[in-house]
């Protein structure tokens, strides 16, 4: 389903079916910006809670592009329309990557294209090639406004149980008690700041979509979710060279910064410390020296037990990095 934009004043509204692997009942609203809630009874739904992508309606309103930006990329052959629609695709991705990072949730938009599927056809399995997508006629009822809806309140958690624990399948959706104070510092971001935590965002939301892919990758790109933060935190800092008159390169003190960054917004335990140094080497590790994470392995088994404990590491990576970036929005 093609997203459904409308514009009011100085303002647009985007209006989406996205999904969640846990099912959502209720709904949760931030002001006037943000709105995000069930759809009814009678729209489509999954057959089984367990393994399935339940779908979800966002309600998100932004300001329109910025004039001069437009004047300064529309030429006599683009169209600023096209430009719009374009900056509307941005302004999803934006509140999606954020909210992957505020909830314990991968939320997803939709995708279109096409798949082969199984059709039962005259008591006969048959693939087929089909197109893919989530189609509900009853989004045309929703108008240009934050849509009015009489139904319970998502659940709340206290915010140190909710980022304490990993979600699990099976459980419904739920939020942090601390959202609506998350989103009004993200909102009242500088640019530079807002800049920083958003590339974060991508990188974590990017790095969840991976993980069924890879493992490794997403390991990385998670890591490099902090050092977006990172890279803010030194901007002023000038960079040494190398004393050696035959080296004269850069000295960026990357795990240095990573390990002063995970004491300010993790934890200044020593155990923290080397708990984190142990996360960066294992980035480094699969970086520069292609050791992979036992998932990736191709034409070799590493046994069970070996799996289940990179898979518990990268879980606990996530949810470590989750927690320093919302340290570092709650404090900046």
């Amino acid at each position: 389903m093609a997203i459904r934009i409308f514009q009011n004043d100085e303002k647009i509204l985007l209006r989406f079916v996205a999904f969640s692997s846990f099912p959502i009942k209720g709904s949760y609203r931030y002001k006037d910006v943000l709105q995000i809630m069930s759809l009814p009874d009678e729209a489509p739904k999954p057959q089984y809670i367990m393994g399935a992508l339940h779908p979800l309606i966002i309600e998100y309103r932004y300001d329109t592009i910025d004039e001069e930006n437009v004047a300064s990329i529309a030429t006599d052959s683009f169209d600023e329309r096209i430009l719009e629609s374009q900056y509307a695709f941005t302004k999803q991705d934006e509140i999606l990557c954020v909210l992957s990072v505020i909830t314990k949730y991968l939320i997803t938009k939709d995708e279109n294209g096409k798949r082969w599927v199984l059709c039962d056809k005259d008591e006969d399995w048959i693939s087929v090639e089909r197109g893919v997508g989530y189609f509900w006629t009853g989004m045309s009822q929703f108008g240009a406004e934050l849509t009015d809806i009489d139904t319970a309140s998502i659940p709340e958690i206290h915010y140190e149980q909710y980022y304490g624990n990993d979600a699990f399948l099976g459980e419904s959706f739920k939020l942090s008690d601390s959202t609506s104070s998350l989103l009004d510092k993200y909102f009242s971001l500088d640019e530079a700041k807002k800049e920083a935590f958003l590339s974060a965002c991508v990188l974590f939301e990017r790095s969840s979509r991976t993980w069924v892919i890879s493992h490794s990758l997403a390991y990385i790109g998670f890591i490099s979710s902090i050092e977006a933060l990172i890279e803010y935190e030194n901007k002023d800092v000038k960079t040494e060279k190398c004393s050696d008159p035959d080296c004269g390169q850069p000295k960026y003190k990357v795990r240095q910064k990573f390990l002063a960054f995970a004491r300010d917004y993790g934890n200044d335990s020593r155990e923290f410390k080397k708990y984190a140094d142990k996360l960066y080497n294992r980035r480094s590790q699969i970086g520069h020296v292609g050791k992979l994470l036992s998932h990736d392995l191709a034409g070799k088994i590493s046994g069970p037990v070996v799996e289940m404990n990179d898979g518990m590491e990268l879980r606990n990576l996530q949810r470590v990095v989750r927690i320093m970036m919302i340290n570092w929005l709650t404090k900046v």
